[in-house]
């Protein structure tokens, strides 16, 4: 159980970002998201073309790692690596 009593859900991040780009071109897709799923529950990612849904699913899934803050799919965590793109 994390420290604040809570069981730990299936799905979580904490502060999660990930940009893309550099200096007057960097975007940011994903600006410090923190949620948990727990099991059972069903959740919809909604919102305008470009804010950024597609990059947060990727994210949740697996398919690209954080800059920063770190995520959790049931047992296995991942971390964003100090200074890369790329964690694990």
């Amino acid at each position: 159980m994390p420290s604040d009593g809570q069981p730990l859900g299936v799905l979580e991040t904490h502060a999660v970002s990930r940009d893309f780009g550099r200096g007057s071109r960097e975007v940011h897709a994903v600006r410090g998201v923190t949620l948990r799923v727990s099991r059972g529950e069903v959740v919809a990612v909604m919102g305008p073309s470009g804010c950024g849904k597609t990059t947060l699913l990727h994210l949740l899934g697996g398919l690209e790692a954080p800059d920063a803050g770190r995520e959790a799919l049931g047992n296995h965590r991942r971390r964003a690596a100090p200074g890369g793109r790329t964690g694990q």
